[in-house]
């Protein structure tokens, strides 16, 4: 049997709970919100597949975690957790920069080529290729450190980074993203402004209200008032505590159950 690589497993499950994966990964989130005390099984991690790839020995993972720092061991090897809080927005963005220039469209560009250009300034956490909605690259990084002091350092050092000999523009996180979406309304304003804009889009007057005597049916109902105009939709609205109210849609739904058998067989004839 070949040797596992405890370093590659070590790696790989610091990753899965580092900040930057962690705080996006809402498998693993929902996963420690289902146990009392936060942890993840051995079970669970063993179905990724990049941490199978280099070992199916859960024994060899807990080793491989035995000294870490972001990830804590727990129940005799068989369910793990972070050690520490997620960080804060403001936190992850003040070690996060922006790298511009990169040409809109070039997929020459990647996680790993861009990660290559900037691990000399410390240990990269996370690397995202901004997108448009098409799915298109458009020519921005955003680079994301374990540690702030890689953000600054490359920051005092951005003269030295260059594409195909041409120099990128280099930004702390927080200045490009002001710049990027200024004069965007925030999600709440949005938000506030589309229900306003599907109030407005709504016809003074196309709603009428029809009181009807116990055991109508709406689809009497419906049929009626089409023969004064064009109707789009009949709601019914009973209170809960009408007696009537379950048993009069249970009816309604084996008549309708009964309708569509009967176009079923009239298909199949």
């Amino acid at each position: 049997m070949a040797e596992v690589d405890l370093g590659a497993v070590k790696a790989q499950v610091e990753f899965y709970f580092g900040d930057a994966n962690f705080r996006r990964d809402k498998f693993m989130k929902g996963k420690t919100r289902d146990d009392p005390d936060g942890f993840i099984s051995i079970d669970t991690l063993l179905t990724f597949n990049k941490l199978k790839a280099l070992t199916t020995d859960a024994a060899k993972v807990a080793e491989a975690l035995a000294e870490s720092d972001v990830v804590e061991v727990g129940r005799d090897g068989t369910a793990f957790k972070r050690k520490h809080p997620l960080p804060t927005d403001s936190q992850v963005k003040d070690r996060s920069v922006a790298l511009k220039g990169f040409g809109e469209g070039n997929e020459e560009v990647t996680i790993d080529s861009v990660t290559d250009m900037v691990k000399g300034f410390g240990t990269v956490g996370y690397v995202q290729l901004r997108r448009g909605r098409d799915r298109k690259f458009q020519g921005t990084v955003i680079v994301e450190f374990a540690e702030q002091a890689a953000a600054d350092e490359l920051l005092k050092r951005k003269a030295e980074l260059k594409y195909k000999d041409e120099a990128l523009v280099v930004l702390p996180c927080k200045v490009w993203e002001e710049a990027e979406f200024a004069g965007r309304p925030k999600k709440r304003d949005r938000d506030s402004r589309d229900g306003d804009d599907i109030k407005d889009a709504f016809e003074e007057g196309i709603f009428v209200e029809v009181k009807a005597a116990a055991g109508t049916r709406w689809g009497d109902v419906k049929r009626t008032l089409a023969q004064i105009a064009d109707v789009a939709h009949v709601a019914e609205v009973r209170s809960a505590e009408e007696p009537s109210a379950k048993k009069q849609k249970v009816d309604d739904e084996a008549k309708e159950g009964e309708a569509k058998e009967g176009e079923a067989k009239e298909g199949e004839a």
